[in-house]
């Protein structure tokens, strides 16, 4: 059985939607749709502020590339049969997968691969095609809120961090310490 670990997205929402859409989460509507399950809550995660710092840090840098553009998904689901870890990356219909037995070995490949991709010359003629509404769209606006969100999802316990959220966003979001 497969369990959604994570997905990234950017999806409008408009009035008149049908009421049999699909429910993926109980967040209120913030106008798009970054819909998460467990995000975070991996099973078995041993959660240090270097694992959190490297993972958060990826997605983040990750996110900035696909923000308020639908045509970029990111997802991680975890095959608990297997204990392996699924990433995907899709992009203007094209399809690219990785897995690893860890969450940040998957985090550091789908690095990778979105890092790849966001130096093509494909992107550049995907973004001049459609550039998407970008960051003004984002629910989370900036960086800062996308930490504080991760943090609070991911089920961490705060005392190693400081205690406090705040406290965690500001240890792993240190310039030069983000993982790029």
């Amino acid at each position: 059985m497969n369990r959604k670990v994570l997905c990234m997205t950017y999806r409008e929402h408009t009035a008149g939607q049908p009421t049999n859409a699909p429910v993926i989460n109980a967040e209120a509507c913030q106008g798009d749709c970054y819909a998460y399950d467990d995000v975070l809550k991996a099973r078995d995660e041993i959660w240090t502020v270097d694992l959190l710092r490297t993972v958060m840090g990826k997605l983040i840098t990750m996110h900035s590339g696909i923000c308020g553009n639908a045509n970029y998904r990111l997802g991680i689901d975890l095959d608990d049969s297997y204990g392996i870890y699924i990433g995907t990356f899709l992009h203007f219909g094209a399809l690219e997968t990785c897995c690893a037995d860890t969450i940040d070995g998957v985090v550091a490949m789908l690095s990778d691969i979105t890092g790849r991709y966001f130096a093509s010359d494909a992107y550049k003629a995907d973004m001049a095609r459609d550039p998407g509404k970008g960051r003004a769209a984002c629910a989370y606006g900036e960086d800062h809120a996308l930490w504080g969100w991760m943090i609070r999802a991911s089920g961490v316990d705060l005392a190693p961090l400081g205690g406090s959220v705040e406290r965690a966003i500001n240890l792993l979001s240190q310039p030069g310490l983000l993982a790029t």
